[in-house]
């Protein structure tokens, strides 16, 4: 039977919102919404905090997630990958006799993501017999919106790329949106990616559980949302 570890990642700095991990939102630290979810999600066997900070492993143990190590100051810098945040994590349990088959990268940034969410996106990936499923939301802006603006701030090229694109045939666009990101552990360590060359499926939330704490504008705009959620449960 596969085993499923579900990985949090949580370092003590921050570069645009301070402490965002452990900051209270709308009660809850930060971190404690993707918690409590992974760990009520079905299918998930162990639900691990990487962090540096003593203060979110706490939290992180409070919750009743495991933090059976402290991660190195090497790896919480603000050129860490989170690649290699995840494979220090694989390795370290593994030298302690804990092995997984599938690893589940829960950001705790996505406060809104659900335990359905989680869910669903493991039985997609059991369904496609994926090697990674990768969550995406419907885009805000369809590209040809996006574009760089001439020397002098010039738009001629901007304007063409959207005169050219027909409303009546764009077809639906999607972005990343950080939320869940599942693999198998030995196409993981052997493409260091989640996008991999070959059996990535997209998991399709809705844009609202996507959300995505980077600044304070994201912040402001997920306590909204779980407000408005609380409300109307």
């Amino acid at each position: 039977m596969s085993k499923t570890l579900a990985l949090v990642p949580a370092r003590a700095g921050s570069k645009r919102v301070a402490d965002k991990n452990i900051r209270p939102l709308l009660g809850k630290p930060l971190i404690q919404w993707t918690l409590e979810v992974a760990l009520q999600a079905e299918g998930i066997d162990d639900v691990v905090v990487s962090t540096d900070s003593e203060a979110i492993a706490h939290i992180a143990r409070q919750c009743g997630a495991q933090v059976p190590f402290m991660r190195p100051e090497a790896l919480a810098l603000d050129t860490t990958t989170t690649q290699a945040v995840i494979e220090h994590a694989i390795e370290t349990l593994a030298a302690h006799g804990h092995n997984y088959d599938r690893i589940v990268l829960l950001q705790p940034t996505s406060p809104l993501r659900t335990r359905e969410h989680i869910e669903q996106a493991l039985q997609l990936f059991e369904q496609k017999q994926a090697n990674s499923v990768i969550s995406v939301s419907p885009a805000t802006h369809p590209p040809q919106w996006i574009n760089q603006l001439g020397p002098d701030g010039e738009m001629d090229a901007f304007i063409a790329a959207i005169q050219h694109s027909s409303h009546q045939h764009r077809p639906p666009y999607y972005q990343l949106n950080g939320a869940i990101y599942i693999a198998n552990r030995t196409s993981l360590l052997a493409h260091h990616t989640f996008f991999m060359p070959e059996r990535v499926y997209g998991y399709v939330m809705p844009q609202a559980a996507g959300i995505d704490i980077d600044t304070e504008i994201d912040w402001y705009v997920a306590e909204v949302l779980m407000r408005r959620r609380h409300e109307q449960t």
